[in-house]
């Protein structure tokens, strides 16, 4: 199963930086590609609920505790903000 994911990762060209987030695994990964999120920055726009509603969320069929989904959302977000101390 594992080899179907690497599959659909590499036909979506999915994003060094996506893939390099902690937490992250080819079955979350192969979920995203399918749903047209391919860059780390596609992944910090999502909201909790995007990722793990019971109904509707991409990860509704894995067992995600929200807090590690929640602090993957941040850990995505932490470039937006270094941006802004830049300038």
């Amino acid at each position: 199963e594992d080899e179907k994911h690497i599959k659909i990762i590499k036909e979506n060209n999915i994003d060094k930086n996506l893939m390099d987030l902690e937490g992250i695994n080819n079955k979350m990964l192969a979920l995203l590609a399918e749903n047209k999120i391919v860059s780390l920055d596609d992944f910090a726009g999502l909201s909790n609920f995007d990722l793990i509603d019971k109904k509707d969320g991409i990860f509704k069929n894995l067992e995600i505790d929200e807090t590690v989904i929640n602090n993957m959302i941040m850990k995505a977000r932490e470039g937006w903000f270094a941006d802004k101390k830049e300038s």
